[in-house]
């Protein structure tokens, strides 16, 4: 039977040889690889250069200069603190000033009162008579006595009195003071002014611009309202002649709070300025039925304005004078 299976071939002598220069060439390149890499390396590293001697230094932090961006930056800013809140405004007070009045019963001003029942509101229409009563503080021109006695000064052309009990006419009115510094407080005599400094006490009414004496008409009066605290005066430059019909009070005598020499008045203004927040000078003058102020007027005014009035109104003309400032 024929053998298919192949049979192993057998090395000659020229095999062997051949293996071992090959292996002999492959050792060598080994080995000189390994040694080039061996003295450039890791096996003969280069000697270390000496250390230099360490100098001594301030041991301070040195400063470092700002970057050219840390120059152009704006400093930082403290938040402004917030505004306080404001306080709150007060409430206002309404003061309201009525000129000359007469409760005299003989002239056609009470006839309507008279005709009416006697009440003073039917001489008001009831807007008018609601400002009255509803302002904070009423200021009325007593001009005339509530007296029964006395009598009429001479030679005087008009001379004015009132019932004691009319006086209840300024409570339904809600006036709050009285000013008496006029040329019609004492025309039916002292004595007659004397009754009008009782009859408004024992009404609870106060009063500015006359009294027992000079001390007392020249006083003035204080209204009170929260932290406010408002003065009024009351003067008089009514009459003009001298002496006067009516007479002016003195240090031991009963009369008005004359100001026709102004000396006197602007010491009190100044005094009373001290001792209120807001002052009102209630004053008697000006020409009666003139529109236009007159020279005593325009001479005083600011007189007083400078001495601390804040506020100067004025009576006496009997018709509507210009607002100034």
């Amino acid at each position: 039977m024929r053998k298919t299976d192949k049979q192993p071939k057998r090395k000659t002598g020229l095999d062997y040889f051949l293996i071992f220069w090959v292996s002999l060439l492959i050792v060598l390149g080994v080995g000189l690889g390994g040694l080039f890499l061996i003295r450039g390396g890791v096996a003969n590293p280069p000697e270390e250069e000496p250390e230099a001697p360490v100098a001594s230094v301030d041991a301070r932090p040195i400063p470092q200069a700002a970057s050219p961006k840390e120059e152009t930056e704006e400093p930082l800013q403290e938040p402004e603190p917030e505004p306080e809140p404001e306080p709150e405004p007060a409430e206002p007070v309404t003061l309201a000033f009525a000129g000359d009045i007469l409760f005299d019963p003989s002239y056609a001003i009470m006839s309507a009162i008279n005709k009416n029942g006697g009440e003073i509101s039917s001489a008001f229409s009831p807007d008018l008579m609601e400002e009255m009563r509803n302002a904070d503080f009423f200021l009325v021109n007593n001009e005339f006595p509530y007296t029964t006695q006395g009598s009429p000064l001479p030679n005087k052309a008009f001379t004015f009195r009132a019932k004691p009990e009319s006086v209840r006419f300024l409570q339904d009115m809600g006036a709050d003071l009285v000013g008496l510094a006029n040329n019609h407080a004492s025309d039916y005599g002292e004595i007659s002014l004397l009754d009008t400094l009782d009859t408004l006490d024992g009404a609870g009414i106060p009063h500015i611009g006359a009294g027992h004496d000079l001390s007392e008409a020249a006083a003035p009066y204080y209204y009170e309202t929260g932290d406010l605290r408002i003065g009024f005066i009351a003067a008089t430059q009514i009459e003009r002649l001298d002496p006067p019909d009516t007479k002016g009070a003195t240090d031991s005598s009963p009369g008005v709070f004359r100001c026709w020499d102004p000396k006197k008045l602007l010491e009190v203004i100044r005094d009373a300025k001290t001792q209120c927040d807001f002052l009102v000078v209630f004053i008697h003058w000006g020409t009666e039925s003139q529109e236009a102020v007159d020279w005593a007027q325009t001479d005083q005014a600011p007189k007083i304005a400078e001495a601390g009035a804040d506020l100067i109104v004025g009576a006496h003309p009997h018709v509507l004078q210009k607002i100034d400032i």
